[in-house]
């Protein structure tokens, strides 16, 4: 499959179906699914190298080996086929070294990993810990009766029998508004799945039926909650830090020296950051990944953001001195657009507004609009050159009012334009020539030109809605991408450093080098930078 899929892509797929019923032959079926048991490295290793050769083969290879898994004991704890599903949530999902759904009769209780898989089936405690195997299964059953509201296949215990605890009962009181619906339970036989060759695969391919899959959306799911969410959340807050302090800039600026020395700091050291981290991201890209330079160097994404730390680290060396950010005026204009544009891209993570502002910019940036992008440009730069030579009439020609005037008649339709072109080349009421530039101006570019321009743009827009599920689980693929070639600390060689409680820790070394980096600012003969 791996020979047949380099040499052509079209045919991977075909290879593997039986053409009687147009699905995966049973014996490549087969033949999969013990590669992946055998041999689970080589099996994630050849699924990626088909995914990148012929989509459609990876594709299906991912369907089979999306398997029902096998339970140690479908007595005491089966596969579960209803569960408690978060309405905000369709589908859960975990990462286990586990290749059955286990049991044991010597638990006190059952694994989280199952209850937060299946919430609201088991209730996660056993009543009496030194029942027997009989005991524990009435306990479940009777956890189940009480909690949908029905018998377990008919069998009905006694109140002594099932003993609730303060914890169940808890849990219970929390999700007995959220009524127990049909899952359906699948075990993905690739071990390793979560990393940044995958985050690739995923994030730029063009096959967007793999992102429709459960698998598939699992994958991304995880990786997202597990390890680029608080990440994202943090890169957000240092955007909104850096916005709100030019903000603040902008409509009150400094007149001590202390407010100034602050805020030229804390920009100083966000765009140091920024910087650190793009490099190390880039890094990656170019070293790391298969396709990494040219998918980093042709992404306007990248080549946005180092324009933006370019900014802001110039502003931040040139205004070093006097701390004034007010002092460069247009570069500090330039800098907010585009800060506020890259925020508002910057949102395209979040499940609100991300389905929503991913095809506003995918329909303006789309291959759909070139053609009328040009013919509008084109025709647009036609009628402002031939006003300016109009104006060629007058003995004093005003081209910088003839321009302006001429992009308020040809994008705006105001009526200050009208009288622009009418007294063009000193004509002060117009004449005949004037008035028929007027009228072709009007028809040509107002009429047909920016409607033909609104309609394809409209018809790029939904296009792009129609896959905006699949291309808001693009972005987050490439979310998680960028996350996982960034730096972390401690690093992998020292994986006895790592702690527990991450998030805790991180937030008490930030108040810590908070406090240090506020007293070193009160020193004058400290350097701010």
């Amino acid at each position: 499959l791996l020979v047949v899929s380099q040499l052509c892509a079209s045919v991977g797929s075909e290879v593997m179906r039986d053409n009687s019923t147009n699905k995966v032959h049973p014996e490549w079926r087969e033949a999969l699914v013990k590669e992946a048991k055998e041999f689970p490295v080589w099996a994630t290793d050849h699924w990626m190298e088909i995914m990148n050769n012929s989509p459609g083969a990876g594709e299906d290879i991912l369907d089979v080996l999306s398997v029902h898994p096998e339970a140690q004991n479908d007595t005491y704890n089966p596969i579960p086929r209803r569960a408690r599903l978060p309405s905000h949530s369709p589908i859960l999902c975990c990462y286990e070294e586990k290749s059955v759904w286990d049991w044991s009769p010597n638990w006190n209780e059952f694994p989280k990993w199952q209850s937060e898989l299946c919430p609201g089936v088991k209730s996660g405690f056993l009543a009496n810990h030194g029942s027997s195997r009989t005991g524990a299964l009435e306990t479940l059953a009777g956890c189940f009766r009480w909690k949908s509201g029905s018998s377990f296949h008919g069998q009905n215990l006694s109140q002594s029998t099932v003993q609730q605890t303060g914890r169940m009962r808890q849990e219970a009181a929390k999700s007995e508004s959220i009524e127990l619906v049909p899952v359906k339970v699948r075990q993905l036989k690739l071990p390793g799945i979560v990393n940044p060759d995958v985050m690739d695969i995923l994030a730029f391919t063009a096959n967007h039926n793999v992102l429709r899959k459960p698998a598939g959306q699992a994958i991304i799911s995880y990786a997202w909650d597990h390890v680029a969410r608080y990440y994202y959340l943090t890169y957000v807050f240092y955007q909104m830090v850096i916005i709100g302090n030019l903000v603040v800039e902008v409509a009150s600026p400094s007149t001590t020296f202390w407010g100034s020395r602050v805020r030229w700091s804390l920009l100083a050291v966000l765009a140091h950051l920024e910087l650190f981290y793009e490099f190390w991201e880039m890094c990656g890209f170019l070293c790391y990944l298969q396709h990494g330079r040219q998918r980093y160097l042709t992404n306007i994404e990248n080549l946005y953001n180092w324009a933006s730390i370019a900014m802001l680290m110039v502003l931040v060396y040139i205004t070093m001195d006097t701390h004034g950010l007010q002092d460069m005026p247009v570069m500090l204009s330039l800098l907010i657009l585009f800060r506020w544009i890259q925020l508002t891209w910057s949102c395209r993570a979040f499940g609100l507004v991300g389905e929503k502002i991913l095809p506003i910019m995918q329909a303006s940036f789309s291959a759909h609009i070139k053609g009328i992008l040009v013919v509008t440009f084109c025709i647009l730069l036609g009628f402002l050159h031939g006003a300016m030579a109009l104006e060629l009439g007058n003995d004093l020609p005003q081209h910088y009012a003839v321009v302006l005037g001429s992009l308020k008649l040809l994008l705006l339709g105001d009526g200050d334009g009208i009288d622009v072109t009418l007294g063009l080349g000193n004509a002060e009421e117009g004449n005949p020539i004037t008035f028929l530039f007027l009228f072709a101006a009007m028809v040509v570019f107002c009429v047909c030109v920016l409607n033909l321009f609104i309609a394809v743009h409209g018809e790029a827009y939904d296009s792009a809605q129609e896959k905006a599920f699949t291309t808001f689980l693009q972005e987050r693929a490439g979310i998680c991408l960028h996350c996982l070639l960034r730096p972390s600390w401690p690093p992998r060689c020292c994986q006895c450093w790592r702690v527990q409680h991450r998030i805790s820790v991180y937030i008490c070394l930030q108040i810590f080098v908070l406090a240090a980096w506020a007293l070193l600012l009160r020193e004058e003969s400290i350097n701010v930078l």
